[in-house]
């Protein structure tokens, strides 16, 4: 598998990664973070942080990439074109766009007319030809699809904290960003890590005044994270603010009786997330 690293990852191969400290520019932002799953296969295709992109399949003898590259899936024997569709993270939508392909695209098994925007939503499942994609919003602007996002939303976040320390711990570097400009445009002071073994370097390094962790991760558990923060804090209670996929069942109980304050499901909306440190302000206050 040669395909660009930055936009592909298999399941059970993800590495972790330390984001760098630093303010995020509002530019740099999209509050879109979308990946789409391989059908049939174990690979996981994070799409650029980018407004809008092509996918498609790369062309050598033209010099031609496009933003997401299945020609090490096997795409050129499914029928992908070169330029097989565009997407547009717009308004609270994702659209998608067939560039008049030469096998067509298929949303949940129905023919997109070509060079006619259509709706994505979460789940949805696009075939570029032959080749299958499932469409999984991470991270969307905001939670009622009817209303309308602009860049006025992320330039208006209200300011409410005053340098409380928050740790955000999500092996999705793009998610992790997001939830990270929210917390800082709020107010608070945040340190990104994406493994579990760097959030417990962080933890033994300065406790934080709050937890913002996904509880899945390819190493490692957040349940055992959490478990450990609660440990290394006594007699202190550090609120924990779970985002996860899994909101209910198992590990989402474990997580509760390990002491999380506050859950928050994937796709996880901004207004939601701006929602959530508006509660955990006072949690934090009282620890």
């Amino acid at each position: 598998m040669t395909s660009n690293p930055h936009h592909t990852h298999r399941l059970d191969e993800r590495k972790a990664q330390t984001a760098s400290p630093r303010d995020f520019d509002k530019d740099e932002i999209v509050p879109w973070v979308i990946e789409f799953r391989v059908v049939g296969t174990p690979y996981i295709i994070t799409a650029p942080s980018e407004r809008q992109f092509i996918i498609g399949r790369a062309d050598a003898s033209a010099d031609f990439m496009p933003d997401v590259d299945l020609t090490d899936y096997g795409a050129q024997q499914k029928g992908v074109s070169r330029r097989h569709v565009k997407m547009t993270a717009a308004n609270n939508r994702l659209t998608l766009c067939d560039l008049a392909s030469a096998n067509g695209t298929f949303i949940n098994g129905k023919r997109a007319e070509p060079m006619v925007e259509h709706r994505l939503r979460h789940g949805d499942m696009v075939s570029l030809g032959r080749f299958e994609l499932q469409v999984n919003f991470v991270v969307q602007p905001l939670s009622d699809e009817r209303t309308r996002f602009g860049q006025a939303e992320l330039e208006g976040i209200e300011r409410i904290a005053s340098g409380q320390k928050v740790l955000v711990v999500d092996q999705n570097l793009e998610a992790s960003r997001v939830i990270g400009f929210c917390a800082r445009q709020s107010g608070f002071r945040v340190t990104i890590v994406n493994s579990i073994g760097d959030a417990i370097a962080e933890i033994d390094r300065a406790l934080p005044d709050a937890l913002i962790t996904e509880l899945l991760f390819d190493v490692g558990d957040g349940v055992d994270l959490i478990r450990y923060l609660r440990e290394k804090a006594k007699p202190r209670r550090v609120p924990v603010v779970v985002i996860t996929t899994t909101t209910a069942g198992y590990t989402a109980g474990q997580a509760m009786q390990q002491g999380a304050d506050l859950f928050v499901g994937k796709p996880l909306a901004t207004d939601m997330l701006l929602k959530v440190l508006r509660e955990l302000l006072p949690l934090i206050e009282r620890a």
